[in-house]
C-alpha cells in the first residue's frame, strides 16, 4: 500500500487519517480490495466526486485529532 495520509474503506465508507487513527478503526483488518489511499484530506472527502462523496471521516481519527493524539505507526 502506498504511503499516503488518508485512507478510505468503501466497504464501510468511512476514511481514516492515518496520523490520527488508532486499532479501533482496525485498519490492519481492512481487505486490500476494499482501500483506497489519498494525499489530503479534501481528496478522501470528495471521492468519488463533490456533490456525492462516498465515505464520512472516521469518528474515532477525528476525535483523536482534537486531542492531538498521535499514531505511534504514523511515519511523516
Amino acid at each position: 500500500m502506498e504511503n499516503k495520509r488518508f485512507l478510505l474503506n468503501t466497504n464501510s465508507k468511512k476514511f481514516h487519517d492515518l496520523k490520527y487513527s488508532d486499532g479501533r478503526c482496525k485498519i490492519s483488518d481492512m481487505s486490500d480490495s476494499y482501500k483506497i489511499s489519498f494525499d489530503t484530506y479534501t481528496e478522501a472527502a470528495e471521492y468519488p466526486d463533490k456533490e456525492s462523496p462516498l465515505a464520512k471521516f472516521c469518528t474515532i481519527c477525528q476525535k483523536n485529532k482534537a486531542k492531538n493524539k498521535i499514531s505511534p505507526y504514523f511515519k511523516d
